[in-house]
């Protein structure tokens, strides 16, 4: 610390400070054009990507409205994906769990046999991956609901 606090006295560190200031200055006012050119290209394409996404919503939410028996059916494939999202979760936990007590049991730095350490691993990997599925089916199960509610929603004919 205190050579740090000797460096930082130093003209040669301050000369450094603003050298390297002006070189970013510098290349900042170089960059400017063509990152504002690239970002602009980039959010008409994401403008585009929303608009389509959209169209394609309201057309489901349509196609929900005109048909009672789709609606029916589509409140089932909610309820399939937030029971399996619960089961997923639930199952991903116990296998964190599971993969703790088997891949280091009561050895804090690392001292189990290099099998239970990869059967550990391995099992820690799947409730990730069972984890991470859970929280994909739950987010689209209420992707689901906001359509199946708009559907049955009478101002979308005004939007």
């Amino acid at each position: 610390m205190k050579e740090f606090l000797t460096q930082v006295g130093s003209v040669y560190w301050w000369m450094s400070v603003v050298a390297v200031g002006i070189i970013i200055n510098l290349a900042s006012a170089y960059l400017k054009y063509p990152m504002d050119r690239y970002l602009s290209t980039v959010s008409v394409r994401w403008r585009n990507k929303s608009e389509v996404r959209k169209a394609e919503w309201l057309r489901k939410v349509r196609e929900l409205r005109a048909d009672p028996t789709e609606q029916y059916m589509f409140g089932i494939e909610e309820l399939r994906l937030r029971l399996q999202s619960f089961w997923d979760v639930l199952w991903g936990f116990l296998g964190c769990i599971v993969a703790v007590l088997v891949g280091d049991p009561g050895n804090l730095f690392g001292t189990a046999p290099l099998w239970n350490r990869v059967v550990g691993w391995v099992i820690m990997l799947v409730s990730s991956l069972k984890l991470f599925h859970g929280v994909w089916s739950h987010y689209r199960a209420f992707e689901m609901e906001r359509m199946f509610k708009e559907s049955r929603n009478v101002r979308l004919e005004g939007k």
